[in-house]
């Protein structure tokens, strides 16, 4: 059912003649949509001091799926990532953060420039956001 809805989806999108960049970024971003939608329902452009530097957010979040596979190809590590990743954060353009589309609360990978390997860093996407956030709240007591 997921995968109809987002194939009638990317058929709707294809019919716009978008550039191919554009068109994979808008499919990328309504699978990440689906999965991450609470958060990003409620964060959306920004969460005050909370990700700042990493670019998580939208609009930012329609080109890094792009981003990452041009880091990799550039470490000449372009088969690193799997092509169903979906690469939802990049901070500073060294470290890659995705899910694979196979739960609603999916596990999070990451890799690091200088790696040749990507490591499953949280158990879920919830796990990742609690963690971003303790980790905030460690250096500075306030959110906003």
């Amino acid at each position: 059912m997921y995968i109809l809805q987002v194939r009638r989806m990317a058929r709707k999108i294809l019919l716009l003649r978008f550039s191919k960049m554009q068109r994979t970024c808008a499919v990328q971003f309504v699978v990440i949509q689906k999965l991450c939608g609470e958060f990003l329902t409620i964060a959306g452009r920004s969460a005050g001091k909370v990700f700042c530097g990493v670019d998580i957010f939208y609009p930012r979040l329609l080109s890094l799926q792009f981003e990452a596979d041009e880091l990799l190809d550039e470490l000449g590590l372009s088969d690193l990532l799997p092509t169903d990743a979906k690469v939802f954060c990049m901070h500073q353009g060294y470290e890659i953060n995705y899910f694979l589309p196979i739960s609603d609360d999916p596990p999070v990978f990451q890799f690091f420039e200088g790696q040749s390997s990507i490591a499953k860093t949280w158990d879920s996407f919830s796990s990742f956001l609690i963690a971003s956030i303790g980790d905030h709240l460690l250096q500075w007591s306030d959110l906003n």
